[in-house]
């Protein structure tokens, strides 16, 4: 049918334009300082408290000069650490 192959276009145009939007990417960073918390992403940049959120378990490890593990939420206005590494 001519409608099936409409339909799977149209699928494949959803599925790129969500792969396109990057919903989440992993990233690592070095802890620069605790209080108040800077993450350092390469060398160029640094994200500070107002930008990362820390789950239980990072909060628990996190020092200064750490590695960390982090997500960025979709648009890339926040980050998540995860874990420490």
């Amino acid at each position: 049918m001519p409608n099936d192959s409409l339909i799977q276009l149209i699928k494949r145009i959803a599925v790129s334009a969500v792969e396109a939007s990057k919903p989440c990417n992993t990233f690592t960073g070095k802890v620069r300082d605790v209080s108040p918390l800077e993450v350092s992403i390469g060398q160029k940049m640094v994200l500070d408290d107002e930008f990362i959120t820390l789950t239980s378990t990072a909060r628990e490890k996190i020092k200064k000069g750490s590695n960390v593990l982090m997500l960025r939420q979709a648009g890339g206005q926040k980050y998540v650490i995860i874990d420490t590494l």
